[in-house]
């Protein structure tokens, strides 16, 4: 795309976007249409959005061709055709379906991978309430243990995985606000470096896109990538309409997502895709700020009869799990109010996060950032060097 034009700042194209388009995730109680309907109107309509509203304004910036508008088409059209396979038994088209949309519009070029770094910071939880938990209880269920592993939203029955999150806080809303006395928390943190697939919300998008200083022709391809792959987030970033239900149709894109993943034939060890960054859908973003609430999967990429799997232990160091019901026994007289010379830096001051209604708490001093403080305080080890 060459461009005619080149706008002073980022803002003129960060402007041109209706933040409620680019909503996630979605919520769709009120719909009364069975979800392939549901998922065709939400792409259909961004689809529309895009063409009759953005690409005009885009146009008039620099000049555009099809590109973009085709791509988002032909994703769209794949992920529909995809799920109605899906809902009429055929699986192995459905996944077909995907795969062509992918490879069509491009997608080893335009993923939005990143690198996350060595020594980056993740959470885990898990409940118990009869037993203190070692490091291997917030690792991934063995490999002796497939039969309880159930479907979720990027992982399939039988499959093991390991789901982190950004921070206690959304690992907590992961589990559907249990009585956090009842919870185990690790941090996890990553030996090498990782490449994830983002699907990322509008304002960190747009936050990453400011942080790309001095050059617009890279921000500029972020920004039409974003575009054309939105469809996809929107599929893969719809809340469940009912949680008892076995099957959740909101789970059949990401998961053909994951299983994309794990096929793809990379020419070598560093073109690895390891895991997936989502939004959850369990956390109302309108009530934090500045809180990481993404969560992660990384599968397992070994098969193995028992056990865990060796990739994902030599990529992860964990600590030792510990609660604030653990700590209080122990520490009580540390629960009060932290401070920066306390090592709080990290939980920042300037995040908030509204737990109770109307009740707006600087998240450094909620059970979160306690929880947060304390365990950057223990040391993480690798799960063959745990006790």
């Amino acid at each position: 795309m060459q461009m005619s034009g080149r706008p002073e700042t980022l803002n003129q194209l960060v402007e041109l976007l209706n933040a409620k388009e680019f909503e996630i995730p979605r919520n769709q109680d009120k719909s009364t249409d069975d979800f392939p309907t549901y998922l065709e109107n939400e792409l259909n309509a961004y689809q529309e959005y895009y063409e009759s509203s953005l690409k005009p304004r885009l146009d008039d910036l620099f000049p555009s061709d099809a590109a973009v508008a085709d791509k988002i088409s032909i994703l769209s059209d794949g992920l529909i055709i995809a799920v109605r396979l899906y809902y009429k038994g055929k699986l192995p088209d459905a996944a077909d379906s995907f795969r062509k949309a992918l490879e069509e519009v491009g997608f080893a070029d335009l993923s939005a991978t990143q690198v996350v770094e060595a020594g980056r910071n993740f959470y885990r939880t898990r409940a118990s309430s009869d037993r203190q938990l070692v490091r291997k209880d917030l690792f991934h269920n063995p490999f002796q243990n497939r039969g309880i592993v159930a479907t979720s939203r990027y992982s399939i029955p039988g499959l093991p995985a390991l789901y982190l999150g950004d921070s206690t806080y959304v690992c907590w809303e992961e589990f559907n606000r249990k009585p956090i006395r009842e919870l185990y928390f690790s941090r996890f943190c990553s030996a090498e470096n990782l490449n994830v697939i983002k699907i990322q919300r509008l304002p960190d998008f747009i936050e990453q896109l400011k942080e790309v200083k001095g050059d617009f022709s890279t921000a500029l391809t972020m920004f039409m990538r974003y575009l054309s792959l939105f469809p996809l987030s929107i599929a893969c970033s719809i809340r469940t309409k009912s949680n008892t239900d076995t099957f959740k149709p909101e789970y059949i894109i990401p998961q053909l997502l994951l299983q994309f993943v794990l096929s793809l034939e990379l020419e070598s060890e560093d073109d690895i895709i390891h895991g997936i960054m989502f939004p959850s859908t369990k956390v109302d973003y309108n009530k934090i700020q500045n809180v990481p609430a993404y969560n992660f999967i990384f599968p397992v990429r070994k098969d193995e009869s028992t056990g865990y799997c060796s990739d994902l232990v030599r990529q992860f160091a964990l600590t030792a799990p510990t609660s604030i019901e653990l700590h209080m026994l122990t520490n009580f007289s540390s629960i009060s109010p932290l401070t920066l010379e306390e090592g709080m830096e990290h939980v920042g001051l300037t995040k908030y996060v509204t737990i109770l209604d109307n009740e707006k708490s600087s998240y450094a001093t909620t059970a979160f950032g306690t929880l947060e403080r304390i365990l950057r305080q223990l040391q993480p080890a690798q799960l063959e060097n745990a006790c």
